[in-house]
């Protein structure tokens, strides 16, 4: 099993609040993760500002990309994200055009298996396709209609992919 590393999202849309927890809680975590609504609130210039202030640490720009992979992640990429993510349901040229990118800026791509109906397939066909990281994501509607990710995180876990 790989090394567990410590992750906390930064979901706020206020920039120096955003900045101001990554301070806080940077000494404890191995990766900031810029959350959706963060991101697309506030952009590059949160991404430049991160990694220029926490070199030291990965940084996951949560994209949930679903087309135009790598147009899209490319900038996050040349700004300093070290992770990006990119929806398991979107298409397999969208997520290789995330993995092509992320190979280009020597980073990792995540595709992200919320709302995928069969996750051992799409997972064990993105890391064929050189994706990096396979992310179980239970999402926030999903929680609280009642779901876990356990079960689904031992199955993808069961594959022995050679993934993170």
């Amino acid at each position: 099993m790989a090394k567990a590393l410590i992750q906390m999202a930064l979901d706020s849309l206020d920039f120096d609040a955003t900045i101001a927890l990554a301070e806080q809680v940077a000494p404890y975590v191995d990766i900031l993760e810029i959350g959706t609504p963060c991101i697309k609130y506030n952009g590059l210039e949160l991404v430049t500002a991160l990694k220029a202030k926490f070199p030291n640490k990965l940084l996951l720009v949560d994209l949930k990309t679903m087309d135009a992979g790598e147009y899209e992640s490319t900038p996050f990429y040349e700004a300093g994200a070290d992770i990006c993510t990119v929806l398991g349901v979107s298409d397999k040229a969208t997520m290789g055009g995330v993995i092509k990118a992320a190979n280009a800026n020597n980073a990792e791509a995540q595709i992200d298996l919320i709302s995928v109906k069969d996750k051992a397939a799409v997972a064990t066909a993105a890391a064929a396709n050189g994706a990096q990281i396979i992310g179980v994501h239970t999402g926030l509607d999903a929680q609280a209609a009642g779901q876990t990710p356990f079960a689904d995180l031992s199955l993808v876990a069961s594959l022995n992919l050679g993934v993170r």
